[in-house]
């Protein structure tokens, strides 16, 4: 396993046919595409040894400022009701493949497209850390401690057990 310095390296590396994969968000997939056209595979992360990947979903909101005016408000809501009502999900999800729904009533097509099967997998994959994901907030004071142990880790200065146990042991510790 290679670390790199940031996931823009990842892919170019990729992209020049340096490395058979790398994990990246799906937003890289029609760049990833463009470049490499049918060579282009996607798939969720691997299983391991400790199970299922765990892969972290981002999520998207939509939010109303306080100083608007009513009809500006309503506008707001109009498009926020438009833009999460099913066949606009659909349509969505479809025609860019590289988002999933936000409204959970929307069945994602799995059977027409490799590439949506392979996020739906990996969104299932990564709903097994929500738990984990609501302990840690960017301004909790344990983030940098976490990056740290993470560092420690990826230059073999801990082991992947011992990381573990720290990594719980943070965790326990609430600001």
């Amino acid at each position: 396993m290679t670390f790199y310095a940031s996931q823009n390296s990842a892919e170019r590396e990729f992209q020049a046919g340096r490395l058979d994969w790398f994990p990246c968000r799906s937003s890289a997939i029609p760049r990833l595409r463009k470049t490499l056209g049918d060579g282009l595979g996607v798939a969720p992360l691997p299983r391991g040894e400790g199970g299922d990947a765990s892969p972290i979903n981002e999520l998207r909101v939509l939010a109303l400022g306080t100083n608007t005016s009513r009809s500006s408000r309503a506008r707001a809501l109009a498009f926020s009701h438009f833009s999460v009502n099913p066949l606009s999900q659909r349509n969505l999800t479809l025609g860019s493949q590289v988002v999933l729904p936000a409204n959970r009533f929307v069945r994602v097509p799995v059977s027409s497209s490799a590439t949506l099967r392979a996020m739906v997998t990996s969104a299932q994959q990564g709903s097994q850390t929500n738990t984990l994901v609501e302990l840690i907030h960017s301004n909790d004071p344990r983030v940098a401690e976490i990056q740290t142990l993470l560092t420690t880790l990826v230059f073999g200065e801990v082991s992947p057990t011992r990381a573990g146990q720290n990594l719980v042991a943070i965790l326990r510790n609430r600001p």
